[in-house]
């Protein structure tokens, strides 16, 4: 990681936000950067054609929105969920995912230990069928158009 990544890391509110834009999956955290620090970290900067052409390439498809719901419930039908509506009580949860607390973009409190994404394994699976980083961490693409 360069010194500036790093020192924007440690000092946030350094960190110049239009440099944003010069990123993509190669260079996830701006020119200069790299993949090789973060490969067990969730691919980033991936538009939706990006994903429906890898998934393709694959010989698969993105999920449905409904799809995917039902594997991020996981069998529950009701109770109590690892994410929440408000972020008092999603704040309860931060040993389940990955989220961000305070004021947005600069002002992470770093109530689960990140200042950014985590590894995909930094907390255990958040419902019975096992899978990690369903909720938090990062948005996933799904095939369904919000209507």
């Amino acid at each position: 990681m360069s010194n500036e990544v790093n020192r924007c890391v440690l000092e946030p509110e350094r960190l110049d936000l239009s440099a944003r834009w010069l990123t993509d999956w190669r260079q996830p955290e701006g020119k200069g950067s790299s993949i090789t620090q973060v490969l067990q970290y969730p691919v980033v900067h991936v538009s939706k054609r990006d994903a429906e052409a890898f998934c393709k390439w694959e010989g698969k498809r993105l999920a449905t929105e409904h799809e995917w719901e039902v594997a991020a419930r996981g069998g529950y039908e009701d109770g109590e969920l690892p994410w929440a509506k408000d972020m008092e009580q999603s704040a309860k949860h931060s040993s389940h995912l990955n989220s961000w607390h305070g004021r947005f973009p600069d002002g992470e409190e770093l109530v689960d230990g990140f200042m950014r994404t985590s590894p995909v394994d930094a907390f255990p699976p958040q419902n019975s069928l096992g899978l990690h980083d369903m909720l938090g961490n990062v948005w996933e693409w799904t095939s369904s158009t919000m209507k």
